[in-house]
């Protein structure tokens, strides 16, 4: 969570004292601490093979729960998408809501699916792989619709505006600024509109696509219920035998035969 929060203002920062690249130059000596550090001091574990089946683990859990928070969010992205500077802050409101709430309903339905399906023993792994999913998101997220902004914002731009002004709207209204040129400073802002808008878009098609997915491959899995146990089900027993009813007496020698 820490590295969520203080990622995007960190990366800011950079952007202003350097330039776009330095929010991905930095990650290389951490990584490569990481991996040094994860190679010396990480002791190895290593659980059963198992065959993989990258489908039948997520087919069961609340589906419909999940297709609705990823539908809700669509829909606030979709908000924010046609949101403008005149329709006031309504619909980022609005959007910004949805999303919150589509999260908070498909997430945790998503992550009792994939728990829920893996066997107790393997609980660590499943784990690992639900956060491993979860940062390769945050991850990819950032750097593709980052790299659509950028680019939608550039090509937006006018090309008679300076090399800095077409880079980033911070220093387009810092120009526009020290210049008095009020006509650059709208078109850095509409630029950058139209950009903003082009990722939510994008946004909403992943998330869309998402619940199309989830409605096509995840299934209500419901646990069967234990069968009653019946007469057949019931090992046969070995009747003891029963009890004589007459009680058996010896034979009696035949008396010896007397004289007359």
């Amino acid at each position: 969570m820490v590295g969520l929060v203080g990622g995007p203002v960190l990366g800011g920062a950079l952007i202003a004292w350097f330039w776009w690249g330095a929010v991905f130059v930095i990650n290389v000596p951490i990584a490569a601490l990481a991996v040094a550090a994860a190679l010396t001091l990480m002791p190895e574990s290593k659980g059963p093979w198992r065959k993989a089946d990258p489908v039948g683990m997520a087919r069961v859990g609340a589906r419909a729960q999940i297709v609705t928070g990823l539908t809700v969010m669509a829909a606030g992205f979709a908000l924010l998408a046609v949101a403008t500077p005149a329709r006031g802050l309504a619909f980022p409101l609005a959007g910004l809501l949805l999303i919150g709430a589509g999260g908070g309903t498909a997430m945790p339905a998503a992550i009792a699916a994939l728990m829920g399906r893996v066997p107790a023993e393997h609980a660590g792994v499943g784990s690992a792989l639900n956060d491993t999913i979860q940062q390769m998101g945050a991850a990819l997220g950032v750097a593709v619709l980052g790299s659509v902004l950028a680019a939608g914002y550039g090509a937006a731009m006018p090309a008679t505006a300076a090399a800095a002004a077409r880079r980033s709207i911070a220093d387009a209204l810092a120009a526009a600024r020290l210049t008095g040129d009020p006509t650059l400073a709208e078109a850095a802002r509409d630029a950058f509109t139209a950009a903003m808008s082009s990722a939510f878009a994008i946004s909403a098609a992943g998330a869309l696509a998402a619940a199309v997915l989830a409605l096509i491959v995840l299934r209500d899995g419901r646990t069967p219920a234990a069968p009653h146990p019946t007469t057949t089900d019931a090992p046969e027993r070995e009747l003891a035998p029963a009890p004589s009813t007459t009680t058996d007496t010896p034979e009696r020698e035949p008396a010896p035969a007397t004289r007359s």
